[in-house]
């Protein structure tokens, strides 16, 4: 008796599972890739970036004159290059640096002592109040 109140009970449960009573799932929505004109070369975003970014100085961004996220330019002399390609920013005319997280897409190989112009996102100075740049693009002179 109790097996066939046990098998009673799974096929009603199992009958109010069915999933006859629904109806499929469609879309008339057409999803199209973008036109190739609304896509820009890395290159173009670089000059736009580059043209946008406003020139600081070692003084400036050390005195937190400069908002955290404002497109940056500077000029400097590269120091002390880390494992994972930052680098140190020197004031070739005082005593001044800027940390530097490269991200340069463009691979430009640089070392201690070159003189560079380098283009980012300022990232405000860390827990030492030294200032930081995430470099977009990096100009060798």
């Amino acid at each position: 008796m109790k097996r066939l109140s046990f098998i009673l009970l799974g096929g009603l449960l199992l009958g109010a599972c069915s999933n006859d009573d629904k109806p499929p799932v469609t879309s008339t929505e057409s999803i199209s890739p973008p036109a190739s004109g609304d896509k820009k070369s890395q290159s173009e975003i670089n000059d736009e970036f580059m043209a946008s970014a406003e020139e600081i100085t070692f003084d400036s961004a050390s005195t937190g004159d400069i908002e955290e996220g404002t497109h940056v330019r500077i000029r400097g002399e590269v120091t002390g290059h880390s494992a994972l390609g930052g680098f140190m920013l020197k004031d070739p005319e005082g005593d001044g640096e800027i940390a530097v997280t490269n991200l340069d897409t463009t691979d430009t190989a640089l070392e201690d002592g070159d003189i560079v112009t380098v283009y980012g996102t300022f990232g405000g100075t860390d827990k030492d109040d030294q200032p930081e740049i995430n470099a977009t693009v990096i100009e060798k002179q």
